[in-house]
């Protein structure tokens, strides 16, 4: 007989099951979470999804205190091109790949994975995921908005330039823009946002993040990419 898998977890049995979520993800990642403080882990993890090109959104709550873009960790998020949305009174914990859901009592955040008492539900009903997807995509996101920022974000430093003495050309104020990957017109390049408006608002009726598009977000060639996937295999 096959046990049944285990789909209620409490206390500090939750955090790895939101890890678990952002190790698995091969297309998006979507976490709703009112208040955030990310641990190492959780940054290590959300920096592994980047590199597997996989599409991650942060819906935060707008009236949060501190609000969200004076929030260093909100500030990481967008350094690193994930997508960020607010939403006024959120109160909602969701955290979702392509195949898992967890519904929880626990914000992602430090404080909350350490200290407090929390519970959390793994669904595994199908039409249970679907209702909660078409909730979140729906309504949440339709709600919200994207975080915009007083100041620009600086760049994040990796790494010190080696000196060199060789002569390079001044880039060109097109060394940074984009392209939307559905009608080619020239965006601000960021990997989280590969559309521009228009097609935005045409891609958010339906949120497919693997519908296929047309062009490379970097090098404006015609590709087949997708809002999960905006670059080319060269880029």
């Amino acid at each position: 007989m096959t046990e049944a898998p285990q789909i209620i977890f409490t206390d500090d049995e939750i955090a790895p099951q939101i890890r678990d979520i952002i190790s698995d993800a091969q297309k998006h990642i979507v976490l709703v979470t009112p208040y955030i403080k990310l641990w190492e882990h959780i940054k290590q993890a959300l920096t592994l999804a980047k590199n597997r090109n996989v599409g991650v959104l942060a819906l935060l709550r707008s009236n949060a205190d501190p609000p969200p873009e004076k929030n260093e960790d909100v500030l990481w998020l967008l350094n690193n091109e994930f997508r960020v949305l607010v939403a006024k009174n959120l109160h909602a914990k969701i955290f979702l790949n392509e195949q898992k859901i967890v519904v929880t009592s626990m914000n992602l955040h430090e404080s909350s994975m350490r200290n407090s008492l929390e519970i959390a539900l793994v669904i595994q009903d199908e039409p249970a995921k679907q209702r909660i997807r078409d909730y979140v995509n729906g309504t949440l996101i339709r709600l919200a908005q994207p975080l915009r920022l007083a100041q620009p974000l600086r760049p994040i430093q990796t790494s010190t330039p080696a000196p060199t003495t060789t002569k390079h050309k001044q880039p060109s104020s097109k060394a940074t823009a984009g392209t939307c990957i559905r009608c080619g017109e020239a965006i601000p390049r960021n990997k989280a946002y590969p559309l521009c408006d228009d097609c935005y608002a045409k891609w958010a009726e339906w949120r497919d993040w693997d519908y296929k598009e047309k062009y490379c977000h970097f090098c404006g060639k015609p590709a087949s990419t997708s809002y999960a996937k905006p670059l080319c295999r060269d880029c």
